[in-house]
């Protein structure tokens, strides 16, 4: 067989291994729109809601969503902003992945609020002494910065993936970003270089600031005891980091095109990252729990919110998914298994998926407390309970929302120019930082022209 006829055999096969999971995602999404729809034209179906309890899986959910979308934000900084070299190869495709959850983390929180359409009072009629009117604003300009960042990185690094766009949707997408030029001159590259390095530097205290305000939002809230504490928002923009950066670890291992040097050398620097920014985030949420309980001072609804969260009904969710699976063994991988890129992916994805856990401790423990101590509080019925549980409903929309943020990441990973060619200083092998990767060769020749057949 010809070398071409063994390219385009490689390119076929790794599409077809895919296809079940295409698949999946597309049923998902279809019966967890049923969900949507349901709860956006009212036909009946019910939340485990109470008067008593009004925020629950998917206000946690969207804390969640949108602290991946800050995360990965923050992470494709340190390309943008601060030139690390390492982590250049995915530059574009974390500034994708915070679009994408930014939109996720939107549609959950106006699936939530029932009335998305009154969303445009807070553009045509604001007040500015309302934090989440201040949220908004944050939001609209971020997103902003992210589509202007994206523009400019496809620009700079016209010349990564120019061999991609000969044809296609990618060839649109180059008309598009080279204002329908055939090349770019040095000097316009460098005043678009200057510019995305602006962006992605103006962008950081705009992430920082928007994270931070959903923290602040919450932490305003002067009868939940539980959240009103300074070190809310802080908690809220360390967690980000760690969820979004996690996040973006385990999608580069496991669905990353090429497994050559530059692939291991940014896999490397992500979980030195992760393993760092766990411990601070552990740290610092020992002290937010340790020490209210520890000398039993403070609003006496604070200690049962928090005896509720260690011992209570949902005592499982902080100490087998936010404790055991989302730090303890994600660290120990990313620490004893610093060396096996599988081990670092697998710790990845387990703070990634398990970080929702830590969202609904912020969200569902500060409701469990009755708001007016030692008095007595009639049986109204199922409506006035301190008690709450995710219904079916609840968790099918957010299948719907988690799905459908997948099928775009995955649309945009295979239209999209978001992955980079393979960097002259890596073209020889060199770097590496010492990982170890199972049955992948070296970034040699025929591999090389494999791997770029499959981008």
């Amino acid at each position: 067989m010809s070398e071409e006829g063994q390219e385009s055999g490689v390119k076929r096969s790794s599409r077809l291994k895919y296809v079940p999971f295409y698949i999946l995602i597309v049923i998902l999404v279809i019966w967890g729109g049923l969900a949507e729809y349901a709860n956006l034209f009212g036909t009946g179906q019910d939340s485990g809601l109470t008067n008593y309890v009004p925020w629950g899986l998917w206000v946690a959910s969207y804390v969640y969503l949108i602290g991946l979308s800050a995360g990965a934000f923050l992470l494709s900084s340190l390309v943008y902003g601060f030139g690390v070299k390492q982590l250049k190869p995915v530059g574009r495709f974390a500034l994708f992945t915070a679009i994408v959850t930014l939109f996720m983390a939107l549609l959950m929180i106006f699936s939530d609020i029932g009335q998305p359409s009154r969303a445009t009072e807070i553009y045509l009629d604001p007040n500015f002494g309302s934090m989440m009117a201040w949220l908004v604003w944050l939001y609209t300009a971020y997103f902003l910065l992210l589509l202007g960042e994206l523009f400019f990185a496809f620009r700079v690094e016209y010349a990564d993936w120019r061999g991609s766009a000969r044809s296609g949707f990618r060839h649109l997408v180059a008309k598009v970003v080279l204002l329908g030029k055939d090349e770019l001159s040095a000097a316009t590259v460098k005043r678009d270089s200057s510019i995305l390095k602006v962006l992605a530097l103006v962008g950081i205290p705009l992430a920082v600031a928007f994270h931070g305000g959903v923290g602040s939002l919450f932490a305003t809230v002067a009868t939940q005891a539980l959240w009103h504490t300074p070190l809310t928002p802080i908690l809220f923009v360390l967690g980000a980091l760690f969820s979004g950066g996690a996040l973006l670890t385990g999608l580069i291992v496991f669905f990353w095109p090429r497994k050559d040097s530059a692939w291991r050398d940014a896999i490397g620097y992500l979980a030195k990252v992760l393993l760092v920014m766990g411990l601070i985030y552990a740290l610092f949420q020992w002290a937010e729990y340790s020490i209210p309980l520890w000398y039993g001072y403070g609003d006496v609804r604070e200690a049962q919110s928090l005896n509720s969260l260690l011992f209570g009904p949902y005592w499982y969710v902080l100490w087998v998914f936010q404790v055991l699976l989302g730090t303890v063994i994600p660290l120990a991988l990313l620490y004893f298994g610093r060396k096996n890129v599988r081990a670092i992916g697998i710790g990845g994805l387990m703070v990634a998926l398990c970080f929702l856990a830590v969202r609904l401790d912020i969200v569902i423990p500060a409701y469990v407390a009755p708001q007016l101590q030692d008095f007595f509080v009639p049986n109204l019925g199922a409506n006035y309970s301190y008690s709450y549980f995710p219904t079916l409903f609840e968790w099918q929309l957010l299948v719907f929302i988690v799905s459908l943020g997948m099928g775009l990441l995955i649309l945009g990973y295979r239209l999209l120019p978001l992955v980079e060619k393979v960097l002259p200083e890596y073209a020889q092998g060199t770097g590496g930082d010492g990982i170890q990767v199972s049955g992948v060769r070296a970034a040699g020749s025929t591999q090389h022209r494999h791997d770029e057949s499959r981008a």
